[in-house]
């Protein structure tokens, strides 16, 4: 710390929290009762100074500087006060700021300045008068920016007093409600006469046009600076620059409050006070792991800086905080009584891995039972039929596959481990590994699938799985695999390199079945009964389709051939971008394609492709513009018929190239759906017939 300060690299100051005057200290998350989550709201506390004399009601206030203080988020825009508001049934006071000035706010707004150092006794009030918003319509003001001389308060029935101050500015070019209120009192005598307000308080303000944009002229929210010693700046460049000066000139202050109510335990309402008190739950992220990094990378050289930080939350139970006096509670012994040690380490990796807090489900741990209980029965199934299975090297498509996705799960678990990401980590290493079993074990049937590969996964997933549940995953390798030592010890299992391409061809594979489905569902309804007065439907039998013909087009050709080339001239691989549209389009135009004297038609069909191409290629990298797949879609269909004809209920399936005019006439009267919607790489078309 020494070190640092004497760097220039620290101070000591305070900041604003959320604290409970009851109690005397910070109010955080877990001390709360409500509110939890709600951080601090800053505002600018803006000055309008009263101009003398005093009437009746203010005459114990003469002799002192008396104002009302109105909170903004926007002090910008005070340049275009016309007027400021109260609530004419609100109840106000004057409250003593320090030996001179006085400050009418509501009392809530008092107490939290009084715990910001804004207040003649620090942390207690003094109230000098009651006031009711009657009282103070009427009230000339001087306020800092206006460009009228004095603006006087006026009533309005929308102000909050549990909101900020109670007092606010008036900015008609800013503020919808502003104008309406504003041009309400102007155009309504009766309303007028109603809260007492003179012609000359209203009628000689207009609006003041303060900020510019163009596309909507000089009365908007947003855009560049009409007026002021920043004219001219952009409002996000101003805004800071001009609540600067109003601070540092003492023509406002600064205040904050809860942005929401927040109750804490002891049932006190919460204000924010300015503290030195920096110890908090979550604040850790805010706040010490910050200055944890500022303190490395100053003293350290870059080569000793931390290369990460875990950050550590509350934990919550179903989704809710834990809490005794709602019942919402376990210690770690009773969720190991309840659930065992291993479901208990299941639920607490799957809680969660990102910034927000953990959460412990008992949905999830009594799964987590079945589930760890249920893979067991499987595996002593397995290795009791063991004779059953087929046995050699793993050969077919679908062994290849699950192949692959055993040495996908081992490297990413491996990643999310070291990364301390045990949510993934479960994910990859358990629940998708044990989707691709049951996968492969679907495509296979029973009795197809390889034993030495299931050996193989039990090996692994016993590994991969022994860091969250070890006491399950030495049961498994010591009596079901009956493995020596431990699993504990065995180390980390060894993978090849995952097949990317392999991947690639088994996700068209099974994207395709799902499709064909669907072709197949249409089609069934098209052959429903027929309309009355219409010769009776054949037999069901007879209606059934039972032969599937796949065509297959494995690369592009003719234009989409040409406009791919097109887009892979124009692609930067490093940026992931392409060159802009209009150079596109003017290399379509050079091309082949583009001296067509049918191009205006064929560009119809062009642009569509185009744009699909690109932001397929922006979002997978420049394989999506190649001219076929980095796999053989017909060798992969026909390795996996049984599975189709399976899959779809069929009783045979031909798998068919769609440039084979011999091949394409087994269509027979059904040519034409190939002809209005023809299959092109990655996207088979496949025919249903009863016969």
């Amino acid at each position: 710390m020494r070190k640092l300060k004497s760097m220039g690299k620290i101070v000591k100051d305070m900041r604003y929290t959320i604290y409970s005057p009851l109690d005397g200290q910070p109010c955080a998350d877990h001390d709360r009762a409500s509110g939890e989550g709600v951080q601090p709201q800053h505002y600018v506390l803006i000055k309008m100074e009263f101009i003398p004399p005093f009437p009746p009601k203010l005459k114990v206030l003469e002799g002192r500087k008396v104002y009302l203080a109105a909170a903004t988020q926007r002090p910008e825009t005070m340049y275009g006060q016309t007027n400021s508001w109260v609530l004419p049934d609100g109840e106000y006071g004057a409250f003593e700021i320090n030996d001179t000035d006085v400050f009418i706010i509501t009392q809530r707004a008092a107490l939290n300045l009084s715990f910001q150092k804004l207040s003649k006794v620090s942390e207690k009030l003094t109230c000098l008068l009651e006031l009711s918003g009657y009282d103070l319509i009427g009230l000339p003001l001087k306020s800092p920016l206006a460009l009228n001389d004095i603006i006087y308060s006026l009533p309005m029935l929308t102000i909050l007093t549990d909101k900020g101050t109670g007092i606010a500015t008036s900015v008609p070019s800013d503020s919808p409600d502003d104008y309406m209120a504003l041009k309400d009192l102007k155009s309504k005598p009766s309303l007028r006469s109603k809260f007492g307000v003179k012609e000359e308080w209203v009628l000689p303000f207009e609006v003041v046009p303060i900020i510019h944009i163009p596309e909507f002229g000089d009365k908007a929210a947003d855009g560049s600076m009409l007026v002021g010693e920043f004219k001219g700046k952009k409002v996000e460049e101003a805004g800071p620059l001009i609540r600067n000066v109003l601070l540092e000139t003492g023509q406002a202050v600064m205040y904050s409050e809860p942005g929401k109510k927040v109750m804490s335990r002891s049932g006190d309402e919460c204000v924010v006070a300015l503290t030195d008190q920096w110890v908090s739950g979550k604040d850790l992220i805010q706040n010490h792991l910050t200055f944890c990094i500022y303190n490395d990378t100053a003293i350290l050289p870059k080569h000793q800086w931390p290369c990460g930080f875990r950050c550590n939350g509350h934990i919550m139970l179903n989704s809710e905080k834990m809490s005794k006096s709602t019942g919402n509670f376990r210690t770690l012994r009773q969720a190991i009584e309840e659930f065992s040690s291993d479901a208990t380490r299941f639920s607490l990796a799957d809680a969660g891995d990102g910034m927000d807090d953990a959460n412990f489900v008992f949905e999830t741990a009594n799964a987590a039972i079945l589930r760890l209980t249920k893979e067991l029965s499987w595996m002593e199934e397995v290795l009791t039929a063991e004779s059953s299975l087929r046995v050699g090297c793993p050969s077919t498509f679908a062994d290849r596959v699950f192949v692959n996705e055993i040495n996908i799960a081992v490297r990413l678990t491996e990643q999310h481990y070291k990364d301390f990401m045990f949510r993934e980590a479960l994910k990859t290493g358990f629940y998708d590994l044990q989707a691709a079993r049951d996968k492969y074990r679907f495509s296979c049937r029973s009795g197809g699938m390889n034993l030495e590969l299931l050996w193989r996964f039990m090996d692994v997933q016993t590994r991969l799985i022994t860091p969250i549940c070890p006491h399950y995953a030495e049961y498994v390798w010591k009596n079901l695999l009956k493995k020596d030592g431990f699993a504990v010890n065995a180390g980390w299992p060894m993978s090849d390199s995952p097949n990317l391409s392999l991947q690639s061809a088994n996700k068209y594979l099974q994207g395709s079945i799902v499709l064909m489905r669907k072709l197949l569902q249409k089609q069934v309804s098209g052959h429903k009964k027929p309309k009355k007065g219409s010769p009776t439907a054949p037999p069901a039998e007879e209606n059934k389709f039972t032969v599937g013909l796949i065509y297959v087009n494995e690369q592009y050709d003719g234009w989409k051939e040409e406009c791919l080339n097109i887009l892979k001239s124009k692609f930067d691989v490093e940026k992931q971008s392409f060159k802009p549209d209009q150079e596109i389009l003017e290399a379509l135009k050079q091309s082949s394609v583009g001296q067509d004297a049918n191009f205006k038609q064929i560009q119809k069909l062009c642009m569509p492709f185009l744009r699909f191409k690109k932001d397929e290629a922006v979002a997978v990298g420049p394989q999506a513009l190649e001219l076929k797949l980095p796999f053989g879609e017909i060798k992969v269909l026909q390795e996996n018929i049984d599975l189709i004809k399976r899959q779809l209920g069929l009783e045979h399936v031909e798998i068919l190239s769609a440039s084979d005019d011999a091949a394409c006439s087994k269509a027979g009267p059904h040519i034409s759906l190939l002809t209005q919607n023809p299959p092109s790489p990655g996207n088979p078309i496949s025919i249903f017939m009863n016969s």
